[in-house]
């Protein structure tokens, strides 16, 4: 059995789109809880097969249009601090017709905003309940989030995998004010060398450990891995880790222009509120 030392490797999953048996794109997606129901999360346009801007086939050879995705993921097991990972894996796929569409969108924003979901035991009743998502992770910590923190963008590059499952993990930094809408929507700016097929990624401020800025001095050493804390005189809250810390950030979609490192995530209230209209 191999080890996997970080839980955001198994919550990452790569996705394929195809038209009937033809494969046509591979993107990314992610494992994430909403009330404790399943989705798989993943950006619009990957599913959609058109460019969210123009409305244009992304396949520019044959114009295809997917109307199907496949995916599968490994049987992981807890083994201490990591993860014992077997050779069995569930392969799921689904398949709709041309004027369905099997995926959640966002109740307002609706197909403006480039983020869908798939309600896991609607679709898929069998799969059962994935072992992490993005949102619940251990070490979770509120880190602070300002211009210039490390983030990772965890998906497939070029629909690139290590070992059939597992995501590539790509750094870059925060771009842009947090407090602010980057691009005039409900999202935030990252500098990052991504590709095609990152678009659906994960995106963690991610801190291996050591000093970091935290958004209050409330942690706990059992839950944040936490050995000291303190607040500065003006009023910043920091904290020193002994393993690392992460905060789930969004969803990565894509670069502003094919010759900008500048990729857009979109925030974690626009993917709850897409989890959301399940209730509905």
């Amino acid at each position: 059995m191999s080890v996997i030392t970080s839980p955001i490797s198994l919550c990452t999953v790569r996705v394929e789109m195809l038209f009937n048996d033809t494969l046509l794109a591979t993107g990314s997606s992610f494992f994430y809880d909403y009330k404790g129901r399943s989705f798989l999360v993943t950006n619009r346009h990957n599913v959609t097969g058109c460019d969210q801007n123009t409305g244009k086939p992304l396949d520019v050879t044959r114009g295809g249009i997917p109307n199907s995705i496949r995916f599968k993921v490994p049987v992981a097991e807890k083994s201490g601090n990591s993860f014992r990972i077997g050779s069995a894996h569930v392969l799921s796929h689904l398949k709709w017709e041309e004027d369905d569409r099997p995926w959640l969108e966002h109740p307002q924003l609706g197909a403006s905003a480039d983020v869908v979901a798939f309600d896991i035991a609607h679709h898929w009743p069998k799969f059962g309940k994935p072992v992490f998502h993005a949102n619940t992770l251990p070490n979770y910590v509120p880190l602070s989030l300002k211009p210039a923190l490390s983030v990772s963008v965890v998906g497939y590059p070029f629909g690139q995998a290590v070992n059939e499952f597992y995501p590539v993990w790509v750094s870059g930094s925060l771009a842009s004010e947090p407090s602010f809408n980057a691009d005039g929507k409900p999202a935030l700016f990252i500098d990052c060398r991504t590709n095609r097929g990152s678009s659906g990624s994960p995106v963690f401020a991610y801190v291996a450990g050591g000093l970091a800025q935290t958004e209050n001095d409330k942690l706990t050493s059992s839950e944040h891995g936490i050995f000291m804390q303190y607040t500065h005189t003006d009023g910043t809250h920091w904290g020193m880790f002994g393993a690392p810390a992460q905060r789930f950030i969004g969803i990565y979609s894509g670069r502003i222009n094919d010759k900008a490192d500048i990729g857009l995530v979109w925030r974690t209230e626009v993917i709850e509120a897409v989890c959301s209209t399940c209730d509905q």
